[in-house]
Order: structure tokens, then C-alpha cells, then sequence
């Protein structure tokens, strides 16, 4: 807490580029967590929890895409194994459930 109070004393004082630091926070702040829960909060109702737990679920293989495209990291098979049990771990029940529905 103190750095942060340091920072905006010397943000004050000088009137230095930081300033553009807090705009870039707000934005960062908005854009990866206010925005993403409101919408997630407004979308559950539409597509149900099941729904919702698999496309929260997708967040990590589209991360670690992302990273590989984008950032050019090097994704290792176990990490790809490791998404690829995460989503059928959550979507197996979910999908045997619209299986059942189907057949009824």
C-alpha cells in the first residue's frame, strides 16, 4: 500500500508520464474482470449452468493458444494434454445429460 501511495505522490509532484499508466490499468482492469463477469452473469440465465461451465472452461485452451500464436511461447504436450482433460472432464457429464434428453 505504501508503493502505491508513493506512486501517486510522485504522480502529483511531477506530473510525469505515469499518468497514462492509470488509464492503461483502468482499461486492463475493465476489460479483464468488469466487463467479462457482468457478461457472464447476464449470459448464464441464457445458456444454462452446464453451458456456461464449458465455455468458462474454454479459457484456458484459448489462452494457451493465444500465447503460442501470438507470443510465440512453446506449448508443450502435456500442457495441451492437460486442457484436453479439463474440457472433457467438465463437458462429459454435460454431454451424456443432452444424450439422455434426446432419447426420452
Amino acid at each position: 500500500m505504501s508503493h502505491c501511495k508513493a506512486w501517486l505522490q510522485h504522480w502529483l509532484a511531477t506530473g510525469t508520464s505515469d499518468f497514462y499508466a492509470v488509464f492503461y490499468g483502468l482499461g486492463l482492469g475493465l476489460l479483464g474482470g468488469v466487463i467479462p463477469t457482468f457478461l457472464l452473469a447476464k449470459g448464464v440465465p441464457q445458456v444454462g449452468a452446464g453451458m456456461s461451465t464449458i465455455l468458462c472452461s474454454s479459457e484456458l485452451p484459448v489462452a494457451l493458444l493465444a500465447s503460442a500464436l501470438i507470443l510465440a511461447e512453446k506449448s508443450t504436450l502435456l500442457q495441451w494434454c492437460g486442457v484436453v482433460l479439463i474440457i472433457l472432464g467438465i463437458s462429459t457429464p454435460y454431454i451424456s445429460l443432452l444424450r439422455h434428453q434426446h432419447r426420452v
